[in-house]
């Protein structure tokens, strides 16, 4: 997989990872790159084996660290699938996106402009990449919640001052006019999925999507 100079290599087997990092690196030597093997790092799923990552490079073998977790095109991934990490990167980016537009957002007198201001800078840094992600209830619910309390702050409401005046999260909806983050999340879904589907070149973008995980029929 390759974006610019993000290339993720995926093998399936610790002597096929080297091989394929050995011969980067001497296509990279032809064309003047060098790659920095203290950047390189290898990350397993469990069913891989334990044995080392090995490269040679400058007559010296080196073996490539490795690591749990790492963030690829500004989404975290980690050995173990868990979707947790991402969301509260996900969150914390939406808070500081939330902060940037904030004296822009007060001085708006307009609600939609307003609104249209906070979907089009701290939704997609809340939702981002949401088109693949796994919810469960737990997770769906700290989005929400996430979402919630920067609702608050664009209008202008704490929670205890909604809790006083018992209003519901549909009185403060009125008030921001914001689209609903769960809404936004399943449109993308359904969007990407449409979009893979219909690709018909042999990517491995539409190969993921069709194929069945170890011991699974």
């Amino acid at each position: 997989m390759r974006f610019a100079d993000d290339i993720v290599l995926v093998a399936s087997d610790p002597m096929a990872a080297s091989l394929m990092i050995q011969e980067l690196i001497e296509m990279c030597g032809k064309v003047g790159l060098r790659m920095n093997t203290n950047k390189t790092k290898v990350m397993r799923n469990t069913f891989a084996s334990k044995s080392p990552v090995n490269v040679t490079h400058n007559n010296a073998t080196n073996c490539i660290e490795e690591a749990n977790e790492y963030v690829y095109l500004g989404r975290l991934l980690n050995h173990n699938n868990e979707l947790e990490p991402e969301l509260h990167r996900r969150r914390r980016a939406a808070w500081a996106a939330f902060n940037n537009i904030k004296n822009t957002t007060d001085a708006l007198s307009c609600p939609r402009i307003r609104a249209q201001l906070f979907d089009s800078i701290v939704l997609p840094a809340l939702t981002y990449g949401s088109e693949v992600w796994t919810f469960t209830q737990a997770l769906s619910e700290r989005v929400r919640v996430t979402h919630a309390a920067l609702e608050r702050r664009l209008v202008g409401i704490s929670l205890s001052e909604q809790r006083q005046r018992n209003l519901h999260r549909e009185d403060i909806r009125a008030q921001s006019e914001l689209r609903d983050p769960p809404l936004v999340s399943k449109k993308k879904k359904r969007g990407w999925a449409g979009h893979i589907m219909r690709r018909s070149d042999g990517r491995w973008t539409r190969l993921l999507q069709e194929w069945y995980p170890i011991d699974i029929y």
